[in-house]
């Protein structure tokens, strides 16, 4: 079961549009053909299922879940404005120009 940085990078980005959608008017649906990341999906945003105790056992399970919850207990959704992200752009830039310019 092998899954490439794409793959959990559209399930991560995927993840950041919704986390707001009761609050809007916006519904978003994910879709892939991959059967693996199908699974992952549902076993991580099905409210009936736990991934932690389906993965690992019910003991383990509770363990791991309880350390995940105390990790991301503090995790702020990011404002992401457009001014922020040609910010970003304009810094990524730079450093591709650094780069580019150190090869030379």
């Amino acid at each position: 079961m092998g899954y490439t940085l794409w793959d959990l990078t559209y399930l991560s980005f995927w993840s950041t549009l919704y986390w707001d959608e009761n609050k809007g008017d916006t519904s978003y649906l994910f879709s892939t053909m991959d059967k693996n990341l199908k699974k992952i999906f549902i076993h991580t945003h099905d409210v009936t299922k736990n991934i932690f105790s389906f993965c690992l056992g019910k003991n383990q399970g509770v363990i791991v879940k309880n350390k995940y919850e105390e990790i991301i207990s503090n995790r702020n959704k990011p404002v992401m404005s457009t001014e922020a992200i040609d910010d970003l752009v304009k810094r990524e830039e730079e450093n591709l120009k650094d780069c580019i310019n150190g090869l030379l």
